[in-house]
């Protein structure tokens, strides 16, 4: 059985007021992992007080291995944080929540006080909030181990319209962790997470269309979900792409070889590192000629 893990660390999108045009394009270029050039806007704004600006900076200074363009500093990020919290910046007080669950050079996580700015950014309406309490059931961390009250504020998630909510119901009911194993429901909550703007369960969609998980087998839907999850700029979709394109199970035009590498070249691209994964992908280049291989690295590059 292939496994659906739930990922705890959540990616969730942010709603904020109407900004500066100079913030607006500094905000969107960090979204993109661009850092360069914009932190000097970014300090300005939060320096007047905007607390998207203030955000972003607490987010930055929090990274411990500086890849957002600024040196890890907590204790400035908790301090640009709380500013931006006390602005009831609903991110702000997520990301407090989060910070408070992690090891910072000179704090020790607090889940009390995580669960706390949990409950308070969801009354905020951040929907992917209750999902961080639901991760403290499940993982045991500041509560007693529990799936069913994890499932419980994974489902609040859910029902107030988050991806990460309606993704953890649905791994809940395929691993039967705080319900009974239900795959009929995993599909139709992760068909659900992928319509709300979810990446990470293209992949995991995809792989109940193959019927091996009692769903009936649609090799038509699970292809087309594994390209889209490609597009989408996921690497686990683009490794289970290139071994569906080489199963010999699925007739169609899906099944290719020289297409199957090209998407394991594009998966380890992306920075799919299972340990057998570079394995993978030269037990698939065996199989071809040098012609083919050159074929397969060329649309690897285009993907």
């Amino acid at each position: 059985m292939r496994l659906l893990t739930i990922v705890l660390a959540l990616a969730p999108t942010l709603g904020f007021a109407e900004i500066s045009a100079e913030l607006s394009q500094a905000r969107e270029r960090y979204l993109s992992f661009d850092f360069k050039g914009i932190w000097v806007v970014v300090q300005q704004e939060a320096e007047a007080g905007e607390p998207i600006a203030q955000n972003m900076l607490g987010a930055a200074l929090t990274t411990q291995d500086g890849t957002k363009g600024l040196d890890y500093d907590p204790a400035a990020g908790l301090d640009w944080y709380e500013k931006a919290a006390a602005q009831n910046l609903d991110k702000a007080v997520y990301n407090l929540a989060l910070f408070w669950q992690e090891e910072h050079d000179g704090f020790e996580p607090d889940y009390d006080l995580s669960q706390v700015l949990a409950e308070k950014a969801a009354a905020l309406g951040y929907v992917h909030a209750p999902v961080l309490i639901g991760d403290m059931y499940a993982a045991g961390k500041g509560f007693e181990q529990d799936d069913l009250k994890a499932l419980i504020h994974y489902r609040r998630a859910a029902d107030m319209g988050s991806y990460s909510g309606l993704r953890a119901v649905g791994y809940a009911y395929f691993h039967g962790q705080g319900i009974e194993r239900d795959i009929t429901q995993t599909r139709l909550y992760l068909d659900r997470a992928v319509a709300a703007g979810d990446t990470r369960s293209i992949p995991d969609l995809a792989y109940l269309y193959e019927g091996d998980e009692g769903i009936a087998a649609d090799p038509l839907r699970a292809y087309t979900l594994y390209l889209y999850g490609v597009t989408r700029g996921n690497a686990k979709a683009a490794m289970w792409l290139a071994k569906f394109s080489t199963d010999t199970r699925f007739d169609g035009v899906w099944r290719d070889p020289v297409k199957g590498y090209a998407y394991c070249l594009k998966a380890l691209a992306l920075g799919f590192d299972d340990d057998d994964s570079r394995a993978q992908c030269d037990g698939m280049a065996s199989n071809l000629s040098v012609k083919q291989r050159a074929t397969a690295q060329a649309l690897a590059e285009d993907l």
